[in-house]
C-alpha cells in the first residue's frame, strides 16, 4: 500500500491568487509561462506529502519541499529501478538520501539522513508491490501537476509544464 497526499504550504505564495512569479537568473517578475524548469522545481508549489510506504511513514523527509521536486524524483527512482539497482536520490533543496531498492516484483525504501557522527538510515523500510509504486508514480505527476493548474490556471500555457503533462516522466 502506498499512501502519497500533498498539502500545499499555505506560506508559499505560488499556491494564492494574484501570485506574481519571478525567474530567470535575475528573478526578475515574469510570466508563468515563461518560467523555466528550475523555478518549478526549486522555488515554488510547495507542499508537505504525506508519503506511506506500507507500514513505514517518510512523511517527515518530505516537508516544505517543491512537489515538482518531490515527484521528480519518484521518476527518476522509477526510471532508474528499471535497469538498475539501487536508485539513491535526493531532493533538490536538502541533505538527505533516499534508497529504493527492488526486488522481483517488490520495491523497498529506506532513508539515510546526515547526523554529527555521520550519516545513518531511518530504521523504517517502507515495502509495496511494483505494480503499486508503477501507478503510485504515475499518479503522483498527474496530482501535483493538477493542483498547479487548479490554483494557478495560467501555468497550463507553459510549455515545460506542458510537456510534463503530455509526456509524463519522458520530458523530465
Amino acid at each position: 500500500m502506498i499512501v502519497i497526499r500533498f498539502d500545499p504550504v499555505r506560506s508559499d505564495p505560488a499556491w494564492g491568487p494574484g501570485w506574481v512569479p519571478a525567474g530567470g537568473p535575475d528573478y526578475q517578475p515574469m510570466a508563468v509561462k515563461e518560467l523555466p524548469p528550475i523555478n518549478f522545481i526549486f522555488d515554488n508549489f510547495r507542499v508537505n506529502v504525506v508519503f506511506q510506504i506500507g507500514d513505514a511513514d517518510f512523511s517527515a523527509s518530505a516537508r516544505f519541499v517543491p512537489v515538482l521536486d518531490f515527484v521528480l524524483m519518484l521518476g527518476a527512482a522509477w526510471k532508474i529501478l528499471h535497469t538498475h539497482d539501487p536508485a539513491v536520490l535526493e531532493l533538490s533543496d536538502r541533505q538527505g538520501e533516499w534508497h529504493f531498492s527492488k526486488s522481483v516484483d517488490a520495491i523497498e525504501l529506506q532513508t539515510r539522513v546526515a547526523a554529527r557522527d555521520g550519516w545513518r538510515f531511518n530504521s523504517e523500510i517502507g515495502r509495496c508491490t511494483a505494480d503499486e509504486f508503477d501507478r503510485a508514480v504515475g499518479d503522483s505527476l498527474r496530482g501535483a501537476l493538477g493542483m498547479i493548474f487548479s490554483h494557478q490556471p495560467a501555468a497550463r500555457d507553459n510549455a515545460y509544464l506542458q510537456d510534463l503533462d503530455h509526456d509524463g516522466y519522458a520530458a523530465s
